[in-house]
Parts: structure tokens; C-alpha cells; sequence
């Protein structure tokens, strides 16, 4: 979903950021999507950043695996990952509120949207201000562990959530900036997205995207201005560029957050980010 700007690029330009469907309930019956929109929303749920015990043998303890199974290297793999379980009562108390909010902003536009002001010079990367405040603020969200707010993370986001659905209208779900390290995790989840929105046009290696870019850029170009061609190929240019100045905009931040932080530790909890989803299919989200 893309929201274009004025062919002489005087006004704003947005593009939708998300790895799910957003569903147009003055069309569609939300109610028949909930299923679908659920399974969609897994992804947000199974990366269980921010959550690491110290060593291996902890992790296998609390979860009562044998270190001598004769699978080790499996077992070793699963202990370092210690993802949240169905036996961890506090943690998932917190991970079903949360699904609860991500289900109740999955098709509010305003929470999964970025806008970049006017560009009447074309510039590349695109100028950048507070439009996107809003997709950081929703990584909040997605980034969110029960530790946040110091320790007070499940009373903050019920009551924002009690707020939203108190609402008429479609005003976002919105949280505060908190510490440091949920700002990092949140930067991440930026990273992650614009990413996913930019492999789909360009793949994920940075040469493939640099050549996308090129291509794109030289696509524009060679159309008459205002032609349908040339409107086609603005569009794709737009969304394309703006999801990659996006994605620079947040590995430069949250890369910042650790180089200001003298005792940043990618291995500490708070700071710890997952390389691979947790598995979902025991959890009892919903």
C-alpha cells in the first residue's frame, strides 16, 4: 500500500511499512479476516528480543532440558535461544497483551505508516523529518519486553491500549520513548521492516538493492514526464527510495544508541537481539 505524492513532488510522500496486510474494514468484515490477520501478526511475536539469560546452563535448567542428550547441538542451539514458553506465566501474561494491541492496530494505517516531506529537487536519499516518528513509536510495540518502563511495562501499554479502544476514531496506538536499549530494539525492528518491504523489490543483498536503485532511478528518466509510464514508474521509484532511506535512517540510529552507550552489550538482555523467530506453534497467544 502506497500513498504518492504531486508529480512535482510538492507534496508528502508515504508508503505503508509492515510484513502483514492491512484490510479495509469499510469493505471487508474484519471479523472473517481475524484468523488470517492473526497468523500474520505471528512474526511481530516470535523474535523475543530483549530477553537472554546469562549462561547456557541456566537457560537448559529453566527449561528442563538434558546438557548429556544425546542431541546436543541442538539442545545447546535451543538453550542460547531461551525463548519464551508457555511455562514462563509472567512473560506471557505480557506477550498476549501485546498480541491483543497488535491485533487491534493490524489495519490501522496511521500506525504502519512513514511520510517524508516535499522533494521538489528529486533528492535521493529522500529529506527526512518527524514523519517517522509514528512506525518508531509502533516498533515500540513489536519491540516491547515486560523489563521496559522499569518494570512497568504491562501497565503502560494496557492503558494505552484501554485508550485506543476507547477512541472513535483512527488515531494510532502510541508509546512513549523509554530507555535507551528499548530504542535500540525499536530501531532494529524499524531496520527489519524496511527491509522486508525493500527485498520484495530488490532483494536483500546491498549490491542487488544499489543496482535496484540505479535501475529504478534510470527507468524514471527515460519516460516522458507525466506520461503513464512515467507515473507508473514514479510511484515504484518513490516507495522504493523511501523504503531505503528508511532503512538507513535506522541502522545509522540505532547503530548511534550503541556507540553512545559505553556499556552497550549486544549479549545483555536488554539489548539482546534474536537472529531467528522463536517457534509459535505451542503458544497460547490468543
Amino acid at each position: 500500500m502506497y500513498g504518492f505524492v504531486n508529480g512535482d513532488f510538492s507534496d508528502r510522500t508515504s508508503a505503508k511499512v509492515g510484513g502483514h496486510k492491512i484490510i479495509d474494514l469499510r469493505v471487508d468484515s474484519g471479523k472473517a479476516y481475524e484468523s488470517f490477520q492473526k497468523t500474520q501478526i505471528l512474526v511481530y511475536l516470535q523474535q523475543d528480543d530483549g530477553y537472554k539469560a546469562s549462561t547456557v546452563e541456566t537457560l537448559c535448567f529453566q527449561h528442563g532440558i538434558n546438557l548429556n542428550h544425546t542431541g546436543f547441538t541442538n539442545t545447546l542451539f535451543h538453550c542460547f535461544q531461551e525463548c519464551i514458553t508457555n511455562t514462563d506465566v509472567v512473560e506471557m501474561r505480557f506477550k498476549r497483551l501485546k498480541s491483543k494491541a497488535l491485533l487491534a492496530i493490524t489495519n490501522r494505517f496511521s500506525n504502519w505508516a512513514v511520510s517524508f516531506p516535499p522533494n521538489p529537487e528529486n533528492e535521493v536519499p529522500i529529506p527526512m523529518d518527524d514523519g517517522v516518528n509514528q512506525i518508531i513509536a509502533t516498533c515500540r510495540l513489536v519491540a516491547l519486553s515486560h523489563h521496559d518502563y522499569d518494570g512497568n511495562a504491562f501497565n503502560v501499554l494496557r492503558d494505552a491500549l484501554d485508550k485506543l479502544l476507547e477512541g472513535n476514531d483512527e488515531s494510532p496506538l502510541t508509546l512513549e520513548k523509554d530507555s535507551d536499549a528499548l530504542e535500540y530494539r525499536s530501531l532494529v525492528w524499524v531496520w527489519r521492516l524496511a527491509s522486508l518491504g525493500l527485498q520484495v523489490f530488490c532483494g536483500a543483498d546491498s549490491e542487488e538493492i544499489q543496482s535496484c536503485l540505479e535501475a529504478e532511478r534510470n527507468n524514471l528518466e527515460s519516460n516522458e514526464k507525466h506520461s503513464k509510464r512515467w507515473s507508473a514508474a514514479y510511484v515504484r521509484h518513490q516507495e522504493i527510495t523511501a523504503l531505503h532511506t528508511l532503512k538507513q535512517y535506522a541502522e545509522y540510529s540505532y547503530n548511534e544508541y550503541a556507540r553512545n552507550d559505553p556499556d552497550f552489550d549486544p549479549e545483555k538482555g536488554e539489548y539482546y537481539i534474536r537472529s531467528e523467530l522463536c517457534p509459535h506453534q505451542q503458544l497460547d497467544l490468543f
